[in-house]
């Protein structure tokens, strides 16, 4: 007799025969997982923070199960993030082999530049992972993987140069709003309209767990993607277009990379505005609160004070680090004293 898990597995598998997508239509997470491992030769898993999901019903349509959407897909549907086929929760990023390197000292250690350090490179610091200062040579010696040790390069790179850096911001791929729908979207409950979308659109779908799949689908006729975006929005759905994929939710739809891995290092000069280590200090403090402030709490994410300089170490994602960029614009605008009040 063939166990249930096989047989929706079977279902689950028997659509990429004819080079068609994986759709999977509530099958249990470890189902679903099983189904896009055996169809992309690809190990994708839970993380161990995630074993209480196992059971948790996934609706979504893999158009390839081997390109670098599935990881988009699958954790956008269970409301988490991955990297390296895991898919996880945890704010720590644990694959890969440890090893031990040894960094020279930067040109200036003062106080505090060991705690920013340990902030900064967290997110690669789990299980037997560390990072400390040597207090007489002020070299460095750090066990972590080597995206840990590559990032540490990073961040010794930036402090130690006296020069500023900013990542290109380099527009995301998106689909205009204007894009015609031939035929419009249509389906007897939500899953199966934005199926009929996603596949207008050509691109992947996921529904996050927050939506009921079986609910009811949009009652207006969609003939562009702006309509049918539209459509959504008086449903109650978010949606957004990520990583190839037609993201559907109950709130703000986001890039579902671990925060730490889409992060670049920026330094940004700020001494026309202010010598004074009190006023960089508040500098820091009304950037976090006006610059998308949720953003801050994320896993390796920070704006600091480079020790000794008038300059920002700003972490982030490009999007976050050129809106930095503009408030600082801002407030070379209106002059520093104005700008924090």
């Amino acid at each position: 007799m063939i166990r249930p898990a096989v047989t929706a597995c079977l279902l689950l598998t028997a659509a990429l025969t004819g080079g068609e997508p994986l759709i999977c239509r509530g099958f249990p997470a470890s189902t679903a997982l099983a189904a896009v491992t055996g169809s992309s030769g690809r190990v994708t898993s839970l993380g161990s923070d995630l074993a209480g999901d196992r059971e948790v019903r996934l609706w979504f349509m893999l158009t390839d199960p081997r390109g670098r959407a599935t990881g988009q897909v699958l954790a956008h549907a269970l409301d988490c993030w991955w990297y390296d086929g895991i898919l996880t929760r945890a704010r720590r990023i644990t694959a890969g082999n440890v090893g031990v390197r040894a960094y020279p000292p930067l040109p200036q250690q003062l106080p505090g530049t060991e705690a920013m350090m340990l902030r900064l490179l967290d997110p690669w610091l789990g299980g037997d992972a560390a990072l400390a200062l040597d207090t007489l040579t002020g070299g460095w010696s750090a066990t972590t993987t080597p995206a840990g040790h590559a990032r540490l390069e990073v961040l010794l790179s930036a402090l130690a140069d006296p020069g500023p850096r900013a990542p290109h911001l380099i527009p995301s791929g998106t689909i205009s709003p204007e894009r015609r729908l031939d035929p419009p979207p249509a389906g007897g409950n939500l899953f199966a309209w934005s199926l009929s979308l996603a596949r207008s659109l050509g691109c992947n779908l996921s529904l996050s767990r927050e939506v009921d799949p079986l609910g009811p689908a949009p009652t207006s006729i969609a003939h562009s993607l702006g309509e049918a975006l539209a459509g959504l929005a008086a449903a109650g759905h978010t949606a957004a277009y990520i990583q190839d994929t037609l993201c559907i939710g109950g709130g703000a739809e986001t890039d579902r990379l671990h925060p730490a891995l889409r992060t670049a290092v920026a330094v940004l000069p700020v001494g026309h505005l202010s010598r004074d280590p009190a006023d960089l200090a508040l500098m820091v403090g009304q950037l976090k609160g006006r610059v998308t402030p949720a953003a801050w709490a994320q896993p390796g994410w920070d704006v600091v004070v480079v020790p000794g300089r008038p300059a920002l170490l700003v972490v982030a994602d490009p999007e976050t680090i050129h809106a930095v960029m503009g408030a600082l614009e801002a407030a070379d605008l209106a002059g520093l004293a104005a700008w924090l009040r």
